[in-house]
Protein backbone atom coordinates (compact mmCIF):
# COMPACT_ATOMS: atom_id res chain seq x y z
CA UNK A 1 0.00 0.00 0.00
CA UNK A 2 1.20 3.32 -0.90
CA UNK A 3 0.11 7.04 -0.37
CA UNK A 4 1.38 9.76 -2.15
CA UNK A 5 0.84 13.30 -3.19
CA UNK A 6 0.64 14.33 -6.43
CA UNK A 7 2.52 16.72 -8.06
CA UNK A 8 -0.21 19.78 -8.66
CA UNK A 9 -0.61 20.71 -12.31
CA UNK A 10 -1.05 24.60 -11.34
CA UNK A 11 1.27 25.86 -8.43
CA UNK A 12 -1.85 28.49 -7.60
CA UNK A 13 -4.50 25.71 -6.93
CA UNK A 14 -4.54 25.03 -3.00
CA UNK A 15 -6.26 21.43 -3.95
CA UNK A 16 -3.89 18.56 -3.78
CA UNK A 17 -4.52 15.09 -5.03
CA UNK A 18 -3.37 11.88 -3.35
CA UNK A 19 -2.93 8.99 -4.29
CA UNK A 20 -3.83 5.51 -2.71
CA UNK A 21 -2.43 2.37 -4.32
CA UNK A 22 -2.76 -1.23 -3.36
CA UNK A 23 -0.34 -3.68 -5.13
CA UNK A 24 -1.56 -7.21 -5.07
CA UNK A 25 2.31 -8.66 -5.13
CA UNK A 26 0.94 -12.18 -4.63
CA UNK A 27 0.42 -15.23 -7.14
CA UNK A 28 -3.38 -15.76 -5.84
CA UNK A 29 -6.15 -12.71 -6.58
CA UNK A 30 -6.78 -10.80 -3.12
CA UNK A 31 -10.72 -11.27 -2.90
CA UNK A 32 -12.88 -8.82 -0.99
CA UNK A 33 -10.64 -6.48 -0.17
CA UNK A 34 -11.78 -3.43 2.67
CA UNK A 35 -9.66 -0.12 2.69
CA UNK A 36 -10.84 2.64 4.74
CA UNK A 37 -9.47 6.27 4.21
CA UNK A 38 -9.45 8.58 7.38
CA UNK A 39 -8.38 12.51 5.88
CA UNK A 40 -9.75 14.05 9.10
CA UNK A 41 -6.37 15.82 10.14
CA UNK A 42 -5.97 18.63 8.22
CA UNK A 43 -7.41 17.59 4.56
CA UNK A 44 -10.59 18.67 3.29
CA UNK A 45 -11.78 15.95 1.14
CA UNK A 46 -13.69 17.58 -2.02
CA UNK A 47 -13.88 14.16 -4.29
CA UNK A 48 -12.89 10.47 -4.25
CA UNK A 49 -12.46 8.68 -7.53
CA UNK A 50 -11.89 5.13 -8.32
CA UNK A 51 -11.28 3.78 -11.52
CA UNK A 52 -11.67 -0.12 -9.59
CA UNK A 53 -13.75 -1.06 -7.11
CA UNK A 54 -16.52 0.77 -4.84
CA UNK A 55 -16.50 3.91 -2.73
CA UNK A 56 -18.63 5.17 0.03
CA UNK A 57 -18.24 8.49 1.79
CA UNK A 58 -18.87 9.51 5.63
CA UNK A 59 -17.64 13.28 6.09
CA UNK A 60 -14.07 12.33 6.52
CA UNK A 61 -13.67 8.84 5.67
CA UNK A 62 -13.67 7.16 2.92
CA UNK A 63 -14.41 3.24 2.49
CA UNK A 64 -12.73 1.28 -0.88
CA UNK A 65 -14.48 -1.97 -1.52
CA UNK A 66 -12.81 -4.17 -4.06
CA UNK A 67 -14.38 -7.71 -4.54
CA UNK A 68 -10.59 -8.47 -6.46
CA UNK A 69 -7.09 -7.84 -6.45
CA UNK A 70 -5.57 -9.77 -9.47
CA UNK A 71 -1.58 -10.70 -9.12
CA UNK A 72 0.17 -8.41 -10.02
CA UNK A 73 -2.42 -5.31 -10.38
CA UNK A 74 -2.28 -2.07 -8.72
CA UNK A 75 -6.15 -0.04 -8.25
CA UNK A 76 -5.44 3.16 -7.41
CA UNK A 77 -7.98 5.67 -5.51
CA UNK A 78 -7.36 9.50 -6.09
CA UNK A 79 -8.95 11.96 -3.46
CA UNK A 80 -8.63 15.32 -4.01
CA UNK A 81 -8.84 18.28 -1.48
CA UNK A 82 -7.60 21.06 0.28
CA UNK A 83 -4.64 20.47 3.03
CA UNK A 84 -4.30 22.62 5.54
CA UNK A 85 -1.83 22.72 8.58
CA UNK A 86 -3.44 21.24 12.18
CA UNK A 87 -1.10 22.50 15.21
CA UNK A 88 2.28 23.27 13.18
CA UNK A 89 1.69 19.76 11.33
CA UNK A 90 1.15 19.05 7.70
CA UNK A 91 -2.19 17.68 7.09
CA UNK A 92 -2.12 13.04 7.45
CA UNK A 93 -4.10 10.96 5.30
CA UNK A 94 -4.38 7.35 6.83
CA UNK A 95 -5.82 4.33 5.24
CA UNK A 96 -6.17 1.25 6.89
CA UNK A 97 -6.40 -2.55 5.60
CA UNK A 98 -9.23 -4.10 7.57
CA UNK A 99 -10.55 -7.07 5.22
CA UNK A 100 -7.30 -8.75 5.68
CA UNK A 101 -6.72 -10.36 9.29
CA UNK A 102 -5.12 -8.22 11.54
CA UNK A 103 -6.30 -4.54 10.17
CA UNK A 104 -3.12 -2.43 8.74
CA UNK A 105 -2.95 1.30 9.20
CA UNK A 106 -0.59 3.40 6.89
CA UNK A 107 -0.37 7.30 7.73
CA UNK A 108 0.94 10.04 5.08
CA UNK A 109 1.58 13.41 5.36
CA UNK A 110 -0.32 15.60 2.97
CA UNK A 111 1.71 18.48 1.59
CA UNK A 112 1.40 22.10 1.35
CA UNK A 113 0.82 23.67 -2.04
CA UNK A 114 4.73 25.57 -1.40
CA UNK A 115 6.27 22.51 -0.43
CA UNK A 116 4.99 20.49 -2.68
CA UNK A 117 7.89 17.88 -4.69
CA UNK A 118 5.62 14.38 -5.11
CA UNK A 119 6.83 12.71 -1.77
CA UNK A 120 5.82 9.55 -1.38
CA UNK A 121 5.48 7.38 1.81
CA UNK A 122 5.01 3.33 2.24
CA UNK A 123 3.46 1.44 4.55
CA UNK A 124 5.88 -1.31 6.51
CA UNK A 125 6.10 -4.90 5.74
CA UNK A 126 3.99 -6.70 7.60
CA UNK A 127 6.75 -8.56 9.08
CA UNK A 128 7.82 -5.55 10.99
CA UNK A 129 4.03 -4.82 12.15
CA UNK A 130 4.11 -5.65 15.77
CA UNK A 131 1.10 -8.33 16.61
CA UNK A 132 0.69 -7.93 20.50
CA UNK A 133 -1.89 -5.37 20.74
CA UNK A 134 -4.47 -4.50 17.95
CA UNK A 135 -3.91 -1.29 16.17
CA UNK A 136 -6.87 0.99 18.08
CA UNK A 137 -7.03 2.48 20.89
CA UNK A 138 -8.03 -0.35 23.13
CA UNK A 139 -7.34 0.61 26.43
CA UNK A 140 -9.09 3.87 25.77
CA UNK A 141 -12.58 2.21 24.41
CA UNK A 142 -12.45 -1.08 26.23
CA UNK A 143 -13.87 0.56 29.69
CA UNK A 144 -16.73 2.59 27.57
CA UNK A 145 -17.75 -0.83 25.73
CA UNK A 146 -17.47 -3.19 29.46
CA UNK A 147 -19.83 -0.52 30.83
CA UNK A 148 -22.07 -0.85 28.00
CA UNK A 149 -21.89 -4.30 27.82
CA UNK A 150 -22.45 -4.79 31.61
CA UNK A 151 -25.75 -2.29 31.05
CA UNK A 152 -27.02 -4.80 28.77
CA UNK A 153 -26.41 -7.46 30.52
CA UNK A 154 -27.72 -5.85 33.93
CA UNK A 155 -30.99 -5.09 31.63
CA UNK A 156 -31.13 -8.45 30.61
CA UNK A 157 -31.40 -9.98 33.91
CA UNK A 158 -34.15 -6.95 34.63
CA UNK A 159 -36.27 -8.26 31.23
CA UNK A 160 -35.85 -11.91 32.45
CA UNK A 161 -36.94 -11.36 35.97
CA UNK A 162 -40.64 -9.26 34.54
CA UNK A 163 -41.02 -11.78 32.54
CA UNK A 164 -40.46 -14.22 34.95
CA UNK A 165 -42.74 -12.63 37.66
CA UNK A 166 -45.50 -11.84 34.95
CA UNK A 167 -45.30 -16.02 34.26
CA UNK A 168 -45.37 -16.30 37.81
CA UNK A 169 -48.24 -14.25 37.95
CA UNK A 170 -50.43 -15.60 35.50
CA UNK A 171 -50.80 -18.84 36.90
CA UNK A 172 -51.91 -17.82 40.13
CA UNK A 173 -49.02 -17.69 41.90
CA UNK A 174 -49.10 -21.02 43.49
CA UNK A 175 -45.69 -22.11 42.24
CA UNK A 176 -45.67 -25.78 39.25
CA UNK A 177 -48.60 -26.75 38.63
CA UNK A 178 -49.27 -30.92 37.77
CA UNK A 179 -49.25 -31.59 34.26
CA UNK A 180 -52.14 -33.83 33.81
CA UNK A 181 -52.45 -36.91 30.77
CA UNK A 182 -54.97 -36.72 28.53
CA UNK A 183 -56.72 -39.17 30.27
CA UNK A 184 -56.90 -36.70 33.22
CA UNK A 185 -54.70 -38.27 35.54
CA UNK A 186 -51.63 -37.43 37.26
Amino acid sequence: MTIETAPRADPDDPRATVVVTLANRGVDPALGITLDIDTAAGFLLDRADAAVGQTARAGALVRWYLPQIDPGAAPVLRLTGTPAEVGGQPAMVCATLISAGSPIEHCAPVQAPAEDAGTRARAPSAATLPTAEPAGTLAAEAPGALRSGWTLFVLGLLALGVWGGLQWRSRGGAGPRRIEDRDGAA
